[in-house]
């Protein structure tokens, strides 16, 4: 039984990927009509598309003049994506380049086209609008993609396996069928997973049944922005019922300004429950002052509401939250507050104030990896965390019982006022009550110290910076939630890959978020200062998960050498263990020969039959090793015995001449400078057997 290592998705689901990551990642890449003059170009248009399916023909219309004329009025997930020229400015014009050169060259040996051709495809989005029918357990949906050439639309679906049904409809076959209708004068493509979401598109662009633009959660937008609607009542009906009743929703827009400046950012959510806390009714927006007190040199600050609305308590907001499943919850915190800190429930009521901030330091070096356990984050990161309050004995007293019970801890210091320890994993962390507040800082030691000798009343606070003051100027007077981020420092702390935040300029942001007194459930709305910055937001953003994205894909390449490394060890270690015929029993498979006999470049290489994985023989290379490939692979792979190794050469085990050697190479950007994975066996004569090492050698994993 030989070893084989098949990859995944199939082509179909794969070129459903191609379409929901070319929609979210080629924005831009063109220059877009007017509304105006794309209609007049478009009537001129002819029909060219039909859905010939006997049971439900439907005449593709002659022009879309806008693309939220083919989705229906009962879709419960909506999307618009159009040409995002106005935005390009806040995602750096390398960062977009390197991440379209990754999506080509990822989409490319998975769709068997060219990377030339996506590209190309690409280049020519012009918008789309990609909707959902239906819950989410078993979705059925579609995309109107309109591009500036029509003409790249049949290569490459030739180059992807559709098969041509005529009248410009096209189906790639298999157990997930796409199909696809081409409407070459309105130079739209629609592509959908269930041909019954295409003629549902098809009959809804020609008029046959309400658009979406007639739907309660359909708001009108300005030309060029982008938008979501989601009607979760429908899409999670099956799979979470009674979380999200009628009337649950999410609505968010992101439009440009006028003549290509930075518009504005709105949101809108609301879940409809019975076990959801009414948030809005217990708790009241408040200033956020608490937020402007902390020191100054935040990355990012929080501020929160926990001001209480009139005649209402800090009981009434626990009981709320027991909606969500824990009934006791207040009772739970009665309980722990008697038995801790001998206060009651009111007495903190009494103690706390109106709201509560949290602020975000770095004061090391551009961090190298976005990591959650990094080193340079631990040693030169703090959080600042302010409590406002009203009763300050109160206050004193819950950090002196917090001292009583953290005292028998290692490294604890009970303080003139208030206390520090040692955290662990190189963290301090502090507590300090003063009049009005209660100051926590968790960090690095250096900082923390640095961070202690800013007075919570110090005029050099969080207001006092430039960028804050500017940020807030138009803000709400009054949220229940606040983010502020200032993108000049982000730039300092980020990594390289997501440097493109130097385009936001020395800009700060302010969001704000505000529950509404809803009797239903959870409803909130937020909205940018001024407009302008949360399309900033909106920028640094993109540019984080680009980088994030980039860092997937490429775990997702380098998981295939971690794998197969570990198939062709295990084919060693099996081969040892069997009886070989004309040989010692007990014996290592002899050497292979690499595959392919150069590290791909950038690309996948296909395996072939008969040849590559397909040579050895009963004691000798892949067939010893009862070992193969047969889909595209991105690393040359190689098994080695006796010496030679590649690991050494490069700082790794050298398994010695009884041992051998199972490595992967590759090259996934095309640079020339390799990554290399190897793993190593050794024969044991006490045991005659062969030992693996526990762990993989990894050097330049992302090369």
């Amino acid at each position: 039984m030989r070893t084989t290592i098949v990859e995944s998705p199939s082509r179909a689901r794969a070129v459903l990927f191609c379409l929901g990551l070319t929609v979210l990642a080629a924005c831009g890449s063109g220059d877009a009509p007017s509304s105006s003059s794309r209609g007049k170009a478009d009537a001129a248009d002819s029909a060219s598309a039909s859905v010939s399916a006997a049971d439900s023909p439907v005449v593709a219309p002659d022009s879309i003049a806008d693309l939220v004329n083919v989705v229906p009025k009962d879709a419960s997930a909506v999307v618009s994506v159009p040409s995002l020229d106005a935005f390009k400015a806040n995602i750096p014009a390398d960062t977009l380049k390197q991440a379209l050169d990754d999506l080509s060259g990822t989409l490319a040996p998975n769709l068997g086209m060219a990377p030339a051709t996506i590209s190309k495809l690409l280049e020519g989005y012009e918008g789309a609008v990609v909707f959902a029918l239906g819950g989410a357990k078993d979705p059925k949906g579609a995309a109107a993609i309109r591009v500036k050439d029509i003409s790249i639309i049949k290569p490459a679906l030739e180059d992807a396996k559709f098969e041509s049904k005529g009248n410009g409809e096209w189906l790639l076959p298999g157990t997930q069928p796409i199909s696809v209708a081409v409407l070459e004068k309105a130079r739209v493509v629609i592509v959908a997973n269930d041909a019954t979401a295409l003629r549902t598109a098809l009959a809804t662009a020609a008029g046959k049944q309400p658009s979406f633009a007639t739907a309660p959660n359909f708001r009108k937008r300005e030309a060029g922005g982008i938008w979501l609607a989601v009607d979760f009542a429908t899409l999670t009906a099956t799979t979470l019922p009674g979380t999200m009743d009628a009337g649950s929703k999410l609505i968010i827009g992101l439009s440009p300004g006028a003549q290509g400046g930075l518009g504005k950012f709105d949101l809108e959510y609301t879940q409809v429950s019975a076990n959801v806390p009414r948030l809005g009714q217990v708790l009241a927006a408040g200033s956020q002052s608490t937020m402007k007190q902390l020191p100054s040199g935040a990355v990012a600050a929080l501020g929160l509401s926990i001001k209480r609305a009139p005649g209402k308590t800090l009981s009434d907001f626990l009981v709320e939250l027991g909606r969500a499943g824990n009934d006791k919850i207040a009772s739970n915190a009665e309980a722990v507050l008697q038995a801790g800190a001998k206060i009651s429930l009111a007495d903190l009521d009494r103690a706390l104030g109106d709201d509560i901030a949290v602020g975000v330091y770095y004061s090391g070096g551009k961090i190298s990896d976005l990591s959650a356990a990094n080193t340079e984050v631990t040693k030169s990161g703090a959080l600042v965390f302010d409590i406002a309050t009203r009763d300050d004995g109160i206050a004193s007293g819950l950090v002196a019982s917090a001292a009583n019970a953290l005292g028998s801890q290692k490294g604890f210091k009970k303080e003139t006022n208030g206390f520090s320890l040692d955290a662990g994993s190189g963290l301090t962390l502090t507590a300090s009550p003063s009049p009005g507040n209660v100051r926590v800082i968790v960090g690095g030691p250096a900082v923390v110290t640095k961070l202690r000798a800013a007075d919570v009343k110090t005029p050099d606070n969080l207001a006092a910076q430039p960028l804050f003051k500017t940020a807030t100027e138009s803000a709400a007077a009054s949220s229940h939630l606040a983010l502020y981020l200032d993108f000049a420092a982000l730039n300092k702390v980020l990594p390289m890959e997501t440097t493109g935040l130097t385009a936001l300029g020395d800009q700060g942001n302010m969001l704000t978020i505000t529950l509404a007194p809803s009797d239903k459930g959870v409803d909130l709305v937020a909205a940018s200062a001024g407009g302008a910055g949360a399309v900033a937001v909106i920028g640094s953003m993109s540019a984080v998960a680009i980088y994030g994205v980039r860092r997937y894909l490429a775990n997702a390449k380098t998981s295939e050498a971690k794998n197969t490394i570990g198939a062709i060890a295990r084919g060693a270690v099996g081969a040892f263990e069997r009886e070989q015929t004309g040989t010692p029993a007990h014996a290592l498979c002899k050497p292979a020969g690499p595959v392919p006999t150069t590290v791909p470049s950038g690309r996948k290489y296909q395996p072939q039959a008969g040849a590559d994985f397909d040579t050895g023989s009963e004691t000798a290379g892949w067939k010893c090793l009862r070992f193969t490939m047969t889909n595209p692979h991105y690393y040359q792979y190689d098994y080695r015995v006796g010496g030679n190794y590649k690991g050494p050469k490069r700082g790794g085990p050298d398994p010695g001449a009884d041992g051998f050697e199972a490595s992967a190479e590759g090259d996934l950007d095309g640079d020339g400078v390799t990554s290399l994975f190897t793993l190593t066996g050794k024969l044991d004569a006490a045991t005659n057997s062969v030992k693996v090492s526990p762990q993989l050698y990894v050097v330049d994993e992302f090369e």
